[in-house]
C-alpha cells in the first residue's frame, strides 16, 4: 500500500496486525509439524505514515507473536537500520542491500528450522515412573539442551554480524571524510604545551594571508 490509508491509522494498523496474527495462529495449530518465522519489517522512507509507525507495528508484532505461545512460531529479527539502503523510490532495497537482507534472515531462521521441537509435558503424568520414561525423558531434557545452545551459537552469529555492519557504516564514515594536507601556517604555533593544543583543536585563530602552499 504506497498511499496513506483513510480513516484513523493507529486503529487500521492495529486490526491489520491482530488480523495477520489469527492467520499464523490458525496456520500454526492446524500444522504442527509446519515452523513459522515471522520477520520484522523493514523501513519504507517514501512512506510517512508508515515510517511514523514503525515502532508500533513491530511492537504489535512482538507483542503478539509471543502471546501465541506456540513453539512453531518465531520472530525473526529485520537488518539494522544503517544497512536498509534503498533505490530512488525509498521503498525497495538497493541489490547490495537486499543481498544482505537475505542472508541475515536466512542465518537467524536456519536454526530454528532446523530444531526438534521438544514437548515435555507429553508424558502420561498418571502413569507410574519406569527405567523407560525416565530414559525418554533424559533424551528429550537433552534435545532441549542442544536446542538451547544451537540458540546461544545463532545469538551470538547475530550480534557479531551487528558488529560487523556497523564497522562497515563507520568505516564507510571515515571513507567519506575530506583531509587537505601541505597547507602552513607562517605563524609559529605557541610553545606552551597546552595553548599549541588548543591552537591545533582550533582555537588558534589565523586569518586566510597567512597560508601558503
Amino acid at each position: 500500500m504506497r498511499s496513506e490509508p483513510e480513516g484513523d491509522i493507529g486503529q487500521i494498523i492495529n486490526e491489520a496486525a491482530q488480523t495477520f496474527l489469527s492467520t499464523i495462529q490458525e496456520a500454526a495449530v492446524r500444522l504442527p509439524e509446519s515452523k513459522f518465522a515471522v520477520v520484522m519489517p523493514l523501513q519504507r522512507p517514501s512512506l510517512p505514515w508508515y515510517q511514523d509507525n514503525l515502532l508500533n507495528i513491530r511492537g504489535l508484532l512482538q507483542t503478539g507473536i509471543t502471546g501465541l505461545k506456540l513453539d512453531n512460531v518465531t520472530r525473526i529479527d529485520c537488518i539494522s537500520v544503517l544497512t536498509q539502503e534503498f533505490i530512488a523510490d525509498q521503498v525497495h532495497l538497493t541489490e547490495r542491500a537486499g543481498h544482505s537482507f537475505v542472508n541475515f534472515i536466512l542465518s537467524q531462521s536456519e536454526t530454528f528450522f532446523k530444531s526438534v521441537n521438544i514437548d515435555l509435558t507429553g508424558a502420561d503424568a498418571s502413569a507410574a515412573p519406569s527405567a523407560d520414561s525416565d530414559s525418554t525423558t533424559k533424551r528429550r531434557i537433552d534435545q532441549l539442551e542442544l536446542a538451547f545452545k544451537a540458540r546461544n551459537i545463532s545469538d551470538n552469529l547475530v550480534l557479531a554480524r551487528l558488529r560487523e555492519e556497523l564497522d562497515t557504516a563507520a568505516n564507510k564514515a571515515r571513507e567519506d571524510r575530506v583531509v587537505i594536507n601541505g597547507l602552513v601556517c607562517k605563524k609559529a604555533l605557541p610553545v606552551e604545551i597546552r595553548a599549541k593544543t588548543e591552537a591545533r583543536n582550533g582555537g588558534f585563530q589565523v586569518s586566510d594571508s597567512q597560508f601558503s602552499g
